[in-house]
This record gives structure tokens, sequence and C-alpha cells, in this order.
């Protein structure tokens, strides 16, 4: 499309958001998976501007940024983590005006999500291995469904993997004869050796998962059983969705928490992989962190556990 650029009014700027979008976005070239999710949440965001707080997006200051913020812990309850990815959204959209002399500040400047409440009300920071083989173990080891649950918990506990990567892998990215696997992740792609028992199901789960329909990025591993996408590639709200029913199942989750996502399995992977190594270049390799200071912090869990400072008070209590 193209757009004259003496045509740029506010007017203008909102009904063409998406085309001002995508050419300000990683260089001019977004996946349309990183585009549908900055739309899909300039969207909500504009629609609040209309109909909650009355006013023009590009007339909103800090404090309607803030007040939009609240709405969504208050009113919509959602987790830190869905609001950070929200806020940068619209930090996006803002940036984009502001190129565009629409606006002379970024509102979004200097507002955060929040303090993530994850540790401070459930003191759970991964998953241990107990734990884990006891979250696999509840699954049904038959059904394509339960296969898919089952696929999925392994490639993030197991692999490292993340839910956008898990919601992006293709049957092209895999080498079934060699166990390798293309990551098509955040900002690049990776590498991953699968474990011989994980290649084992994914080749039991692609022999009675069916026709899948392919999509831009080829013929999707996992696939939605959602009516309006029967076939189509499995979304991240789906991957969401059928890791918490277990985490509830298990007992993890509560059933109203919004406190435990799917990053934790994750966490877990690199955890429980430090402390069988007490390897950082060994996590840092499997998570494809690009800094080794990214996988650090999974050096401090064990820390904690061993320096038990109050042991020093000369007290008997038994």
């Amino acid at each position: 499309m193209k757009i004259s650029a003496t045509a740029i009014d506010a007017t203008n700027f909102i009904e063409n958001i998406k085309e001002y979008i995508k050419r300000d976005s990683a260089h001019g070239r977004p996946s349309q998976d990183t585009l549908n999710t900055y739309m899909s949440n300039i969207n909500q965001f504009l629609q609040w501007c209309s109909l909650e707080a009355r006013i023009h997006p590009l007339a909103a200051v800090q404090d309607d940024i803030k007040e939009y913020r609240n709405y969504l812990w208050e009113n919509r309850q959602l987790r830190v983590s869905t609001v950070s990815l929200k806020l940068t959204a619209i930090r996006r959209f803002y940036d984009s005006a502001r190129l565009r002399n629409l606006v002379e500040t970024n509102p979004c400047d200097g507002i955060f999500a929040g303090e993530d409440p994850l540790l401070r009300t459930t003191g759970i920071k991964y998953l241990n291995e107990t734990q884990l083989q006891s979250l696999i173990s509840l699954i049904p080891a038959a059904g394509v469904n339960n296969l898919r649950a089952r696929l999925i918990i392994a490639f993030m506990a197991l692999q490292g993997l993340r839910t956008v990567e898990i919601h992006r892998a293709s049957v092209e990215d895999i080498d079934l004869d060699h166990g390798i696997m293309i990551v098509r992740g955040k900002k690049r792609d990776g590498r991953i050796y699968l474990r011989a028992d994980t290649l084992a199901l994914l080749l039991k789960y692609l022999q009675i998962r069916g026709f899948a329909e392919k999509d831009e990025r080829g013929t999707p591993l996992f696939l939605s059983t959602a009516y309006h996408n029967k076939f189509g590639r499995l979304s991240r709200c789906g991957i969401r969705d059928i890791v918490d029913f277990w985490f509830k199942q298990a007992g993890i989750k509560q059933e109203n928490s919004q406190m435990l996502s799917c990053h934790l399995l994750r966490h877990s992977c690199g955890t429980n992989l430090y402390l069988r190594t007490k390897d950082l270049r060994v996590v840092q390799e499997v998570l494809r962190h690009k800094k080794i200071d990214t996988t650090t912090k999974y050096s401090h869990i064990e820390d904690q556990m061993n320096k038990r400072y109050t042991e020093l008070i000369p007290l008997e209590i038994l």
C-alpha cells in the first residue's frame, strides 16, 4: 500500500496504522506473527481509548497509559508478562506517531508492567525433577490431544523451548533421521538436539495426528482442534491453555490464578540442568541465550539453597 508522506495526519495515521507499524518494525520486515501481535494489542488499546477513556489516542498522556495499565490489571486481571507485551505494542504505536511528528513524546516512556508477583506470592521459582515427572505422568500416554500436551510440555521443560517457538515449529524444521530441530526464535533461529525419548514421542504424535494444513511457515507441527482453525497451526493462546489445564490438574496452579505461566517450564529446564551439570555454558547453549549474563541467574538458586546463613545463630530448638 502506497501512502503519500504529505497525507499523514492523525486520521490517516490511525486508519493506516498497520502499514506504519509494518514499516517501522524489524527494519520493515516483521514476521506476520509479530505484526499480528502488535496490531491485536494496539487495536485493543484504541478501542479502550474510544469506549472507556473517551480520548483520542494521540492526545493520551502518561496518566492515561497508567490508567490503561490499571484496567489491564484490575478489570481483565492479566498477568505482568501479558501487560508488558501490550505496553510494548502501544510503545511501538507512539514511536511511529512520533516519527511522523504527530506526538512530541511517547507517553509510554518510563511506564512498566509492574512487579511480577510470581515469586512474591507463590514462592515457586521452578519445578524440580519430581514435580515435572508427576506432571508428565499425569497426562495419559494415548490419544492425539494427550500426546500433543505431553510433547509440548517436554519441549518446554526438557528442551527449553519458548511458547512462541512451539507455535512457530513446523515439520520441515525437523530432521527426524538425526534428531535435530531448527527453532524459530524471537530474534534469531537456533538449533536443538532432541533427546531420544522426545524424538520417539514426536514420531508417535506425527503418526496419529492426521492432516495438517500448510501456512506461510510450512506444515504446522502442533495442530489446533478449535472449530474455527481445525487442522491449522496451534496458537500461542492455545498452547497456554493446554499447559494451564495440566498445571491445574497437577495442583501446580489454582483455578483462578494468573501467576504461573508456560515460561515456568523453560525456567525449570535451565534450573534443573544447572543443578545437574553445574555448567552455565551448557545451560546457555540449551536455552540459546545470546549472553552468558542472562544465564547466570540459574546459579543463584543453588547458592540460596546451600547458603543457609541463619544456621550461624547458635540456638537449639529440638
